[in-house]
């Protein structure tokens, strides 16, 4: 094959992997990150948990043991409410009249954003705490909590977070609410890792037969579906 020949089939290869391939593969990547966990969540475990009583199968050793899993199980469940808090508190930070554009183009558009460290459960509230910084700086005003009541939203988390995201990189927002949503995100990354490290305790304490079924819950992407 002729040099020039070579050449140009090697910049077609290129060209593709740089436009189809490459993108594809790395959400692909991103996907099965989100599936393969090192913990069982909350939602997969009492997936599981109601599975086994539904078959009337034995799911603990003794009362005491159960009365233990739903403890922890709700303490989860709390932490799990101050995420959402978190997030609301960003959302707060937004005027109303600029949500729906970003909304349309997060949904439209609903790949993660790259990690930037392998340590954070999830990319957007890194990516989201990167754009501030290269924005606005480092800049932090605390950010007040939503009443529990009213933390609740209608959109998801990720679409939540990458509109914030999105008009953090256009410089849409003030500064004053650019270093709330500083603050609030540095505080969901780190409920974050304090939730899953107890989810990884809990995931260890439990009977074998509710461990194995959730681990293959989660496995198959059960917790995503909820």
């Amino acid at each position: 094959m002729r040099a020039g020949i070579r050449l140009a089939v090697g910049g077609l290869i290129l060209a593709a992997w740089g436009l189809w391939a490459g993108p594809r593969l790395s959400h692909a990547l991103l996907q099965l990150r989100a599936l393969r966990s090192t913990t069982i969540s909350i939602p997969t475990l009492e997936l599981a948990w109601n599975e086994l009583e539904s078959k009337h199968a034995a799911v603990f050793d003794d009362e005491d043991q159960q009365a233990e899993v739903e403890l922890e199980t709700a303490a989860i469940q709390e932490m799990s409410l101050l995420e959402e808090q978190l997030v609301s508190s960003i959302w707060a930070q937004i005027n109303n009249t600029l949500k729906p554009e970003v909304l349309a183009i997060a949904r439209a558009n609903p790949d993660p954003p790259p990690l930037y460290d392998p340590r954070y459960v999830d990319p957007y509230a890194p990516a989201l705490i990167q754009a501030v910084i290269n924005g606005y700086g480092y800049r932090r005003l605390s950010a007040p909590l939503p009443d529990v009541r009213s933390a609740t939203s209608s959109h998801t988390r990720p679409e939540r977070l990458l509109s914030a995201q999105m008009l953090i990189e256009r410089q849409a927002l003030d500064q004053d609410a650019a270093a709330r949503i500083l603050d609030a995100a540095l505080r969901l990354t780190v409920a974050q890792r304090a939730r899953v490290t107890r989810e990884r305790r809990l995931s260890n304490r439990l009977p074998a037969p509710l461990r194995n079924l959730a681990a293959q819950m989660h496995a198959e992407g059960r917790h995503l579906e909820r």
